[in-house]
């Protein structure tokens, strides 16, 4: 077995090993709530406000969860727009808990 298929072998035991991590992240949490789990950090860290500050922290932290090789495939916009997505799901769920309280 010469060098160039050991190389293909490790590449290919690399890949599954970063897909099988994605699909135990997805089970264990699952990817919305990594997410949340970052914007609730993101806005202890800054506070109210700094709405742009805080979705770049979100994807930064986002983007580094990802195996290498997935990140291949997801760019950073990707990212960007479902952090978004799952910022204003949650901004909805939290003002429609703050009229069901008045």
């Amino acid at each position: 077995m010469n060098s160039t298929y050991l190389s293909i072998i490790i590449l290919c035991l690399a890949l599954l090993i970063a897909v099988a991590y994605i699909i135990y992240m997805v089970k264990k949490d699952g990817i919305r709530a990594t997410a949340i789990k970052f914007i609730v950090k993101a806005e202890k860290i800054i506070g109210s406000g700094h709405g742009e500050a805080k979705m770049d922290i979100v994807i930064d932290a986002l983007t580094e969860v990802l195996p290498a090789p997935i990140r291949l495939f997801v760019t950073k916009e990707n990212i960007k727009r479902f952090a978004e997505s799952v910022f204003r799901e949650v901004k909805d769920a939290l003002d429609y808990k703050q009229k069901d309280n008045v």
